[in-house]
């Protein structure tokens, strides 16, 4: 017996089949038990002979589709088949033999409109569903109106045990279905976990291991362009102008794609829960003037000819936080005002606005539309101009909201962009 169970257990329900597949099994076999028992009670309460055939017809045809299922690894065609031959026909035809809604068949109504849903995909289960809601309501109602079409049970304790019966069968089996529902989800949800740690390690590795070359080929490209310079200078060789132009073309790509390294590096960070990690009480005029000086000390001409001003109010409360990401986040905002204005100003901005500090970049740049200002926090999106990565100010919003603030923007195309940052004071 022992052999048999265990058989049946790897053959049907091992973790290889389908989720459906494995469900399909599961109702199957219950339902054959059920149709077994149901096919006895009515023996013994004699409900007739029309109940008897009916559950034991049940029970045969549920056990072929499972096993010529299985057989054949066509399940989604059986799963037609069963919704078709027992929930359509089979299942009307039992209510009516056998007691109508004084009976469990309701529950095995709503057994099976659960079992087309789970089983069923696309524009199937939603007909199916739909269609065997109306015929059920359609069986009650003209049981109601009609009632000599319904072949009663033989009495009202006969009716009870029935309806009883029914309702812990029906709970039982849906119960049963949830909780395989459920272990599926959880085993894929650890997978899902899984893969997204190792994913983000290895992306992590690949960005660390790319920053040593990167920076090995902008340093020597740095020393070739002064050599070129000092070369240049000295013999005035009209050759060597190309070549400098060539090396300071190598800085500038070597850069550039160093800052991608790192954003994407940044970004796995932020999947980590590592993007903020030493907060202490600092102040924000320190910050923007300590980070404005070191990255954008050229005010105009280094600046796409854009004039940079400072407004950051006297006295301001200090603040908890992560001080060099919060410099990441005003050299971010800055550049990209930089990047889309023109010989036009850019300002900077601090004030205290109660029990937060609000920091605000503007400039008079191209702006952007509603549209365009709605996503422009998301992970990727470059915008209309399609520049960049797609990830500096996706990242401005992680560290942000990592210091429980807030970043917002407004814009109007052709008319400038203001982004603004509320960060809350230290208590």
């Amino acid at each position: 017996m022992k052999k048999i169970i265990a058989w049946i257990i790897i053959k049907y329900f091992n973790e290889n089949l389908d989720f459906r597949a494995r469900i399909f099994n599961i109702l199957g076999f219950l339902g054959v038990a059920a149709g077994l028992f149901f096919a006895l009670f009515s023996f013994f309460t004699r409900a007739g002979v029309v109940m008897i055939a009916a559950n034991l017809f049940a029970s045969i045809a549920g056990a072929l589709l499972i096993w010529r299922a299985n057989q054949t690894g066509k399940f989604k065609h059986f799963f037609l088949i069963t919704v078709i031959a027992v929930f359509v026909i089979l299942f009307p035809t039992m209510f009516f033999a056998g007691g109508g809604y004084n009976s469990s068949m309701p529950c095995f109504f709503v057994l099976a409109v659960v079992f087309t849903v789970l089983m069923l995909e696309g524009r199937q289960r939603t007909i199916f569903t739909f269609l065997e809601i109306a015929l059920y309501l359609g069986c009650c109602l003209i049981a109601y109106f009609h009632p000599e079409t319904v072949i009663p049970l033989a009495t009202e304790a006969d009716s009870a045990k029935d309806i009883i019966t029914g309702c812990i069968i029906a709970a039982a089996v849906l119960a049963l279905a949830i909780w395989q529902h459920l272990i599926v989800y959880d085993h894929k949800l650890i997978q899902l976990k899984r893969l997204d740690r190792e994913r983000a390690e290895l992306f992590g590795n690949i960005s660390h291991e790319m920053k040593t070359p990167l920076s090995v080929i902008s340093t020597y490209a740095q020393l070739m362009k002064n050599k070129l310079e000092s070369a240049h200078s000295v013999a005035a060789m009209s050759d060597t102008k190309g070549s400098i132009e060539d090396a300071l073309l190598i800085i500038s790509e070597a850069n550039r794609l160093s800052l991608i390294v790192s954003q994407a590096l940044e970004v796995t960070r932020i999947q980590e829960g590592s993007m903020v990690k030493d907060k202490k009480l600092c102040h924000i005029g320190e910050i923007i003037t300590g980070a404005l000086s070191f990255h954008f000390a050229d005010t105009s001409a280094g600046n796409n000819q854009n004039r940079i001003d400072l407004k950051i109010d006297e006295g301001l409360p200090p603040i908890l936080a992560d001080a060099p990401r919060i410099a990441q986040v005003v050299v971010n905002l800055v550049t990209n005002a930089i990047r889309h204005t023109k010989g036009g100003n850019i300002t900077v901005s601090a004030w205290d606005s109660g029990k937060h500090i609000s920091l605000s970049v503007k400039d008079t740049g191209k702006g952007m539309t509603k549209e365009e200002a709605a996503l422009i926090f998301d992970r990727w999106y470059t915008g209309a101009g399609g520049t960049g990565t797609g990830l500096g100010l996706y990242i401005c919003k992680h560290i942000v909201e990592a210091h429980k603030g807030k970043i917002s923007v407004e814009s109007e195309s052709g008319k400038g962009s203001c982004f603004t940052i509320l960060l809350p004071v230290a208590e």
